[in-house]
C-alpha cells in the first residue's frame, strides 16, 4: 500500500480526548456533563459517589474527536478511594472494569436493601458499632453509598435505602465530637 494513502488513513481515525472533571461540590459538574454528552439538562441531579463518565463524539474540521469525560465526586470524602478508578477506566479505553458493568442489580445490592430496611437503628443502618469514630461512620457510608447510589442502583428499594443511609450519616455524626 502506498506510504501516503496509509498516512492520510491513519489521519482519518478518530483521536481521543480524556477530560477529567473536579470541583467542589453541589456546583454543576454532572448537570454540564450530562448536557454536553447527551444533549439533555437534568435539573434535579444527586450528589455523585465517586466518579461517573460521559462520553460523545465532535467532529473538528473533517477529524471525528472521542471525548471522554471523568466527573468526579465533590465531596472530599469521596477522594481516596476513587482516585484508583481513574487510572482503571483510563487503561480499560474509558470503560468500567467489567466486574462493575452489570446489568440489572446484584445480590449484594439487594442484601443491602434488606438489611437497610430491617435495621434497628442508624448504627446497624451503616453497620458500625455504637460509638464509632468519624472516619468510621465515613468509610461505611461511602462503601453503602457507592453500592445503593440510585445513578448506579437499579435495585428496587435502592433510592429510599440510599436516602436512609445518607440520614444514618447525618444524624451519626451530629452526635460525633
Amino acid at each position: 500500500m502506498d506510504s501516503n494513502v496509509q498516512k492520510r488513513r491513519e489521519n482519518k481515525k478518530s483521536l481521543r480526548v480524556k477530560v477529567i472533571s473536579l470541583g467542589n461540590a453541589e456546583v454543576g459538574k454532572s448537570c454540564i456533563i450530562k448536557r454536553y454528552c447527551e444533549k439533555r439538562f437534568v435539573p434535579k441531579y444527586l450528589a455523585t459517589i465517586g466518579i461517573d463518565y460521559g462520553v460523545t463524539k465532535v467532529q473538528v474540521r473533517d477529524r471525528e474527536i472521542k471525548v471522554n469525560i471523568f466527573d468526579m465526586a465533590g465531596h472530599p470524602f469521596f477522594y481516596e478511594a476513587f482516585f484508583s478508578s481513574i487510572t482503571d477506566m483510563c487503561e480499560n479505553g474509558g470503560k468500567r472494569p467489567v466486574a462493575e458493568v452489570t446489568v440489572g442489580f446484584t445480590k449484594e445490592q439487594a442484601d443491602t436493601i434488606r438489611r437497610i430496611r430491617n435495621s434497628k437503628d442508624f448504627w446497624d443502618m451503616l453497620g458500625v458499632k455504637p460509638g464509632a469514630t468519624r472516619e468510621e461512620v465515613n468509610k461505611a457510608y461511602r462503601k453503602l453509598a457507592v453500592l445503593l447510589h440510585p445513578d448506579k442502583c437499579v435495585a428496587p428499594g435502592s433510592e429510599d435505602a440510599f436516602k436512609d443511609v445518607v440520614n444514618a450519616r447525618t444524624s451519626l455524626l451530629k452526635n460525633i465530637r
